[in-house]
């Protein structure tokens, strides 16, 4: 895990029995990977902890834009 705040999250979705992955590659052309991945339900889930620093806040509207925009099959 990369933060205490992901430990968390990964420690809830295992406690509550969620089958999940972290770091998983989205089905995409670009080398992007969400922070948890959900296979019943498809669901992709970004922890955005960075809220004051612009740059991540650039590049999480990078992926907010991407998530917008993919076709899952």
């Amino acid at each position: 895990m990369r933060s205490k705040a992901e430990m968390l999250i990964d420690n809830w979705l295992y406690m509550a029995g969620i089958v999940h992955a972290y770091e998983r590659k989205l089905p995409i052309e670009e080398d992007l990977y969400c922070d948890f991945y959900l296979p019943t339900g498809k669901v992709y889930i970004e922890f955005w902890g960075l809220e004051d620093d612009p740059k991540y806040a650039h590049r999480k509207k990078i992926k907010q834009d991407l998530y917008k925009n993919m076709v899952l099959i």
